[in-house]
């Protein structure tokens, strides 16, 4: 457990590589020892999405960023489109 209640983190959306402040106010332990922070609007936060320094948000939104659009690129060059029927 790197938080603890009351904690101000930032949190990187993984879909939307966002960067929110949040306040911790619960911290639960998964059977399988990862950790979730709730925070002050009830969401459940992922233990590898959150940082104390935003310096470290930042890098962390970039290379989630960077990671989806290399394969995006990818997908793009290298697929090729199918005709799918539906009857």
């Amino acid at each position: 457990m790197k938080f603890n209640s009351g904690d101000i983190l930032y949190y990187v959306c993984p879909f939307i590589f966002t960067i929110e402040k949040v306040k911790i106010d619960m911290v639960i332990r998964e059977d399988d020892g990862t950790f979730y922070y709730i925070d002050q609007t009830g969401a459940y936060l992922h233990e590898g999405d959150l940082f104390a320094k935003l310096k470290e948000a930042q890098i962390d939104a970039t290379e989630k960023l960077n990671k989806f659009y290399n394969a995006k690129k990818y997908e793009i060059i290298n697929k090729l489109p199918t005709f799918e029927e539906e009857f």
